[in-house]
């Protein structure tokens, strides 16, 4: 009983991890350099998100990252020159982070690496954080990464404010394409891949990050050459975990099977999309059936089921031509990133004051919804976008790599406690639902009070908020029933419109 009881707690406390940590994203720069200056916070802990102006000292370019605790409140953030904690202070030991030429020519800008930052939860360990970054050198105006770094940040420092234990080791001494930071969870759903690109030659650098530390560093050779330094690039894992893509504008489209459990690279899909473009971005759907790729002027869709995947692009966006606020500032697409939401979000290569949003990116071609500049900012965010990877995920029970299951919670992901709240309750017109993340997509029912099911609305994977409109419904009680394959979480409500 008490090993079961202990069992439990451990894997309550990796579910933890499991809810609010992309919650905040922060972007924006120049706080006080007057009107369209300054930082904007985008803040999923609210149903619709909030937009908002709160200015802090950080200036952010393309590297960023931050933290929430699993209530989505603020515990980090960095933009890969210093880490600030929630009070907007530099973190306690946190003088000389990330140091080299490159944080010293970008001081105080804000490095301009995508996916040159990216934080993840130690495992079996609580409050605590591997923060791995890009160092290098600048030559004629070129970055050139050449190390990975690593700090390891414990939040009960500093009267819980957070310090630095360690920081800048080096795991990876050897040049490194600019930024392509990615992780994903091991089959186990506890310990984490974190991969980065070899520089121009080509080859994927893996390390293994468990309770006992993090592993040396090896080298897959199955990719192909890659140079980052001329454009902006990306690099994703699919949210279950399955697959793995990169993209250089300047290049080609690569495609991987991934597995979890050994942490192998295979059965490569290569394309050479022609653009010739500067800027490009790159995310998968929250099923991962779809693939979307920026290409300044384009996004393409990729369908990872079809017979040939290459052959099923299909051109869901072309940009519109515009310029916000004026010219030069064109809204072209760059860095994506999947939101708590559900929703993909896009940046432009210019320090607009716009993202676009894919709204449905688990629907197959222009049914994608792609919605151009239709999220407006009230700052500039020069080319900022968080690198997250999914951290909902648990483990592989179809693995053998899944050693760490246990019978109370058999066959089931660590974030198969289902939570569901909702508000306003008295609703008006919109109902406004936040819930538990889940591997599949989930059913919101709503039912009136003979029993009748009157709206209905599927959830998109790994979403933990929805807006339903209501308002073609009469005012009375209702009931709201979330359903997955783990069972069903009902909440009772009440329509009651203004007269």
């Amino acid at each position: 009983m008490k090993t079961n009881l202990f069992c439990f707690l451990y894997l309550l406390s990796l579910i933890s991890y499991g809810q609010g940590l992309t919650n905040l994203w922060i972007l924006g720069y120049d706080a006080g350099a007057g009107p369209g200056f300054g930082t904007t916070n985008i803040d999923f802990n609210y149903t619709p998100k909030q937009i908002y102006q709160f200015d802090r000292p950080m200036n952010f370019m393309r590297t960023n990252t931050s933290m929430c605790d699993s209530a989505g409140n603020l515990l980090f953030y960095s933009n890969g020159i210093y880490i600030a904690n929630r009070f907007d202070d530099t973190l306690f030991n946190g003088t000389n982070f990330n140091m080299g030429p490159i944080t010293t020519l970008y001081y105080p800008g804000g490095m301009p690496i995508p996916q040159g930052i990216l934080a993840i939860p130690a495992p079996s360990e609580i409050n605590k954080y591997y923060i791995f970054s890009v160092s290098g050198n600048v030559f004629m105006n070129t970055i050139t990464p050449i190390r990975l770094i690593c700090s390891f940040l414990d939040m009960s420092l500093d009267s819980g404010r957070g310090g630095l234990v360690w920081k800048n080791t080096t795991k990876i001494n050897a040049a490194l394409s600019s930024g392509l930071i990615s992780a994903c969870k091991h089959a186990n759903g506890r310990d984490w891949w974190v991969t980065a690109h070899k520089f121009v030659t080509g080859g994927i650098y893996k390390l293994l990050v468990t309770p006992q530390g993090i592993s040396s560093p090896t080298l897959q050779t199955i990719a192909q050459p890659y140079d980052t330094v001329r454009g902006v690039s990306q690099s994703v894992y699919s949210p279950d975990g399955t697959k793995y893509a990169l993209y250089d504008p300047y290049s080609y489209l690569e495609i991987f099977d991934f597995d979890r459990c050994s942490g192998n690279f295979s059965n490569p899909l290569y394309l050479d999309l022609n653009d010739n473009t500067a800027c490009g971005g790159i995310a998968f759907s929250p099923n991962s059936r779809f693939l979307y790729v920026a290409s300044t002027n384009y996004i393409y869709q990729f369908d990872m089921q079809a017979a040939n995947v290459l052959a099923s692009k299909d051109t869901v966006a072309v940009w519109d031509s515009s310029y916000i606020p004026s010219f030069p500032f064109a809204t072209t697409f760059a860095l994506m990133q999947l939101a708590p939401d559900g929703k993909i979000y896009l940046n432009s290569c210019n320090g607009t004051n716009i993202l676009h949003v894919i709204n449905n990116p688990d629907s197959a071609g222009t049914a994608c919804d792609v919605c151009q500049h239709c999220v407006n900012l009230p700052t500039y965010i020069s080319f900022a976008i968080p690198n997250f990877p999914n951290y909902f995920l648990g483990a592989d029970t179809s693995s053998i790599c899944d050693t760490l299951q246990v019978s109370i919670i058999k066959n089931r992901p660590l974030s198969s406690i289902q939570k569901l709240s909702l508000f306003p309750n008295p609703v008006q017109q919109n109902l406004h639902l936040t819930y538990t993340p889940q591997a599949k997509a989930q059913l919101i029912e709503i039912i009136d009070a003979t029993g009748k099911i009157v709206l209905q609305s599927n959830l998109a994977p790994w979403s933990q908020q929805q807006t339903i409109d209501a308002s073609s419904l009469h005012d009375g009680m209702y009931l709201c029933r979330l359903g997955s394959q783990f069972g069903q979480v009902n909440l009772k409500f009440v329509i009651q419109k203004k007269e």
